[in-house]
């Protein structure tokens, strides 16, 4: 009997782990949508892309939270890292967050990085229910 052979690029639905986050680009923003929640490990690996991102230039980042529920320490000190890396460079950047879920949304406010991240009022449960 032959034995069944796996190929890394194979599209069958068995052999294809989703990826835990995406990266895309239109003509404003980087966009990075998070797939899953940002563990210890995903954070590692955004991390290591956003670097890659930084030293390509990219200044403008959008993060979509829509299937985010939590975030660890690490994936927290990513976001801040990425701030301080670019603001280290000199550079102002432009750093959002969408569809992120009330409780990541106080995450956010808690760390007070809702004062680096803008959160659009269209796109965070939190920030709609604020009255100024």
């Amino acid at each position: 009997m032959a034995k069944k052979q796996t190929r890394k690029n194979s599209t069958s639905p068995e052999q294809v782990l989703p990826e835990k986050f995406e990266v895309s680009s239109d003509q404003e923003f980087t966009t990075i949508t998070l797939n899953a929640d940002l563990d210890t490990e995903t954070a590692a690996r955004l991390s290591h892309e956003l670097d890659k991102l930084v030293e390509q230039g990219i200044d403008k980042y959008r993060f979509d939270l829509k299937s985010v529920r939590d975030i660890s320490a690490n994936g927290i000190s990513a976001f801040i890292v990425l701030s301080r890396c670019l603001h280290n460079r000199g550079i102002n950047p432009k750093l959002e967050i969408r569809n992120a879920s009330e409780d990541i949304a106080r995450l956010f406010e808690m760390t007070h990085l809702d004062n680096i991240y803008r959160f659009p009022t269209a796109n965070n449960p939190r920030k709609k229910q604020k009255v100024n």
